[in-house]
């Protein structure tokens, strides 16, 4: 729809097809009683400034609220904020010690290569110690591929890498600065994440919902919709996921087919819970997101440290539970009854982690 609305903008005729029955993919939010629901975690981070200008004029910026990101990490039975890298105080002494003294090494030994792969990314610019505590074992939950298979190229802006100080002082407990690109964001106030697409695609002028496209046709530069009708045109521009593109596309030389079997990606399973109470509302205000380092939750504690509300430990205990009971998914893909219960669309494997 961006594409859409730029080209209309340059006075070039642009068509949007969108296979929902509302424009938007997933971009999109349910509303469930007193609740709404994301298609998973949506918030706006903005490296462009352009581009932030460019959505303010779209949605109207009294629309956007400026959010301050507060996430936190359980690692070793411990609740420490977001980065791992320059919030290690109140970790047990080793993981401190392991993490400072291999970061320190590696700032020392600076690699003389480009790293050929993520694992060799997070080695050379955070060291041993990090990635064993955390890096290592979040990244390979999050991925579920070995990290040499992944490329390292995005991590160099979606991972802060902090100065030595920054780390020491993070170990001594005395950091206050903001790290990463995503330290503040943005979202609708009102609307859900949704509020988005529906305000671009009303400035569209051609927008067509219900159709899928089930072909593509390059050499006649001609589109078959799954109603039957048949389009052509003169530049196609697709955000259905690659690897289902390859697949419509017809007499695509082979170098391109046998690419397009090669590709993987991630499929995330989202549980919303709406939950009501008072009780909650200092919690969600204050440690949103947490991450889990690894798969076992068997050692989520009761304790309350730093003041976090008991009531998290028992909801994060429950979720402990579930996640335990859906964890066997992870070997085998999901069905499609299965998964439309839940979210019906796959999160392509270039998505950032954390």
């Amino acid at each position: 729809m961006s594409a859409a609305l730029h080209l209309q903008e340059r006075g070039v005729k642009a068509q949007v097809l969108e296979k929902e029955s509302r424009p938007g993919g997933l971009v999109r939010t349910e509303q469930v009683g007193h609740f709404q629901f994301d298609y998973a975690g949506h918030l706006l981070h903005f490296r462009d400034r352009e581009m932030e200008k460019y959505l303010k004029t779209i949605i109207g910026e009294k629309n956007l609220g400026r959010l301050k990101r507060r996430s936190f990490i359980f690692s070793k039975k411990v609740l420490t904020p977001y980065p791992f890298q320059v919030h290690t105080y109140g970790l047990p002494a080793e993981v401190i010690r392991d993490c400072i003294l291999g970061f320190i090494q590696a700032k020392l030994n600076p690699a003389k290569t480009r790293p050929a792969n993520f694992k060799q990314w997070i080695i050379q610019n955070l060291g041993a110690g990090f990635a064993e505590h955390f890096l290592f074992p979040f990244n390979q939950k999050f991925w579920k591929i070995p990290l040499e298979q992944l490329d390292s190229q995005w991590a160099e802006w979606a991972i802060p890498k902090p100065a030595i100080k920054d780390v020491i002082e993070g170990a001594l407990g005395i950091n206050r600065s903001d790290f990463g690109y995503n330290a503040w964001f943005y979202y609708p106030k009102q609307g859900g994440i949704e509020k988005i697409a529906r305000a671009m695609s009303q400035k569209i002028a051609n927008i067509s919902l219900n159709r899928e496209i089930i072909s593509v046709h390059p050499k006649d530069m001609k589109i078959l919709l799954a109603n039957g009708q048949e389009m052509g045109y003169d530049s196609l521009v697709s955000t259905m996921p690659l690897k289902e593109l390859v697949k419509r596309l017809k007499n695509a030389p082979e170098l391109i087919e046998k690419a397009g079997q090669g590709l993987s990606y991630v499929s995330v399973l989202c549980v919303n819970l709406g939950i009501k109470g008072p009780w909650l509302i200092g919690f969600t205000t204050r440690k949103t997101p947490i991450y889990f380092t690894g798969w076992d939750f068997t050692q989520i504690s009761l304790r309350n440290p730093r003041n976090t509300s008991q009531w998290f430990w028992r909801l994060a205990t429950f979720l402990a539970g579930l996640l335990r009971n859906l964890r066997p998914w992870r070997k085998r893909p999901l069905t499609s009854s299965s998964a439309s219960a839940f979210s019906p669309r796959t999160i392509p494997s270039n998505t950032s982690a954390p």
